[in-house]
């Protein structure tokens, strides 16, 4: 029995190198084509994009054919070098960045079309042998976080085709890109968070968590930080459109990470058996997470609206201004008012308590920020503004009841 065995990976031995000899793969892509004078140089068949191109076809296709012969001779050791098919991807794809090309180009995209198919062909095996089942799930997770990188990249693409360079369509380019693969992970791969991923076909079954979770919650905090960054430091250029406050790329990029995420953590609130971080983002910390990033993205459109309309800079001297400041008061009372209206609505404590501590932020400012910063008729209307509507709010929304107490009467009910 033991000779058998020799004797067949010996087998599996001389077929490989055949392979390898055959194949001949490095020699081929590097091939020079020979100088016509001594003082020329040899000029190359291949330009050096086609070549990374070349080898990383070839380095798959190799992986391919040994994962073949290594499942047909029944010799496992040949089928390793598959399992390292992702990482070829992904050098693969940084030296397309760094040889400036896109996965749009041709014959770019008929060599990343080939790639990804023998990529997934190999996983498919893989998995189906049961073979690495920890380190397969690792390599969907890269994998969709590899495709996002992709589509951004084909984004950039068509940015540099529109000649918006210096505009905030291309800051937003990534943001896009994040919030379309998270919403298509949801949809797709969160069918499995109720359940589980039994009766699913591959590769939810048995792979949907590392699209749903791990591969998901990596994209939820590129999405988050992506907007709030573009939500505060973006300028808004929306050439050659004119720049309207919440249809420009800025905003309405901001308003689909919204979604996305509020989609996202909808469906960790079904998850069959979250864990504990995942638990947390389905609860109050995805709720302050969600307020955090609704927060500056209002006093992002403030700012740039005052930029493009009133003439307020936009450099380290915008959040002095006066025009700014003003706004800033009156916003922060407008916010807080909201709050407490749907604290009183709802009969909440801790949504009305939030607006207490912004009002009290407010009156803060108009003290020790306004009072030094803000002239004439900004301080006039930030100081007349605030004062009409904290009014407002200490009339119609008194602090809601704590649970098991009585509601205050109205105040209709109290002139009756």
């Amino acid at each position: 029995m033991e000779l058998r065995e020799s004797l067949r990976t010996v087998d599996a031995l001389v077929e490989c190198r055949s392979v390898i000899r055959d194949y001949r793969t490095g020699g081929e892509i590097t091939r020079a084509l020979p100088s016509v004078t001594a003082d020329v140089w040899t000029e190359p068949v291949f330009e050096w994009w086609e070549k990374g191109l070349l080898t990383m076809l070839a380095m798959l296709g190799l992986m391919a054919l040994f994962d073949r012969i290594g499942r047909a001779k029944d010799w496992s050791t040949a089928t390793w070098p598959g399992r390292a098919s992702i990482g070829v991807l992904v050098l693969a794809f940084l030296y397309s960045l760094a040889m400036d090309r896109s996965v749009l180009d041709l014959p770019d995209a008929i060599a990343w079309i080939a790639a990804l198919g023998l990529h997934f062909r190999l996983l498919q095996r893989q998995d189906r042998a049961g073979q690495g089942k920890r380190w397969n799930g690792a390599v969907h997770t890269i994998g969709a976080l590899l495709l996002t990188a992709m589509l951004a990249q084909c984004l950039y693409h068509l940015i540099e085709r529109a000649d918006l360079w210096n505009t905030s369509w291309a800051g937003v380019v990534y943001l896009i890109a994040g919030c379309a693969m998270l919403a298509l992970l949801t949809r797709w791969a969160g069918r499995a968070a109720p359940t589980g991923p039994e009766g699913l076909r591959w590769p939810l079954d048995p792979h949907a968590r590392a699209y749903w979770w791990r591969a998901g919650s990596v994209l939820a905090a590129m999405v988050w930080i992506g907007a709030l960054t573009a939500a505060w430091f973006a300028e808004g250029i929306s050439d050659p459109l004119p720049y309207l406050p919440l249809l420009n790329p800025i905003d309405l990029s901001v308003a689909l990470a919204f979604v996305a995420l509020a989609l996202w953590r909808q469906m960790l609130g079904t998850a069959k058996d979250p864990r504990g971080l995942g638990q947390a983002l389905a609860g109050n910390t995805g709720l302050g997470a969600g307020a955090i990033l609704a927060f500056v993205a209002i006093n992002g459109i403030w700012l740039r609206t005052a930029h493009h309309f009133m003439g307020a800079p936009w450099d380290y001297s915008t959040l002095s201004d006066p025009t700014v400041l003003t706004g800033f008061s009156i916003l922060w009372t407008l916010m807080a008012m909201g709050l407490m209206l749907f604290a009183r609505a709802r009969a909440m404590r801790i949504p009305w308590l939030a607006g207490a501590v912004l009002l009290g932020v407010v009156v803060a400012k108009l003290l020790f920020v306004d009072m030094g910063q803000a002239e004439g008729w900004a301080r006039i209307v930030a100081f007349i503004g605030v004062g009409v509507l904290m009014l407002l709010i200490g009339y119609f929304v008194p602090l809601p009841p704590r649970k098991g107490e009585d509601a205050p009467p109205k105040k209709s009910e109290e002139n009756a």
